[in-house]
């Protein structure tokens, strides 16, 4: 929705706020733990 100036209305633009803290924590949680699952097999690789 717009207001009359074009511009999005402040529900839009919450609702598309929420939405994209919703999508970087769907792509940036899964990725973390890979890093970190990474680090632990590098180390128990190459620290014996």
């Amino acid at each position: 929705m717009t207001d009359q100036d074009g511009a999005p209305s402040t529900e839009t633009a919450k609702s598309s706020s929420v939405l994209l803290v919703v999508v970087w924590l769907w792509v940036t949680a899964p990725f973390v733990y890979g890093i970190y699952e990474l680090t632990l097999t590098a180390r128990k690789l190459f620290l014996k």
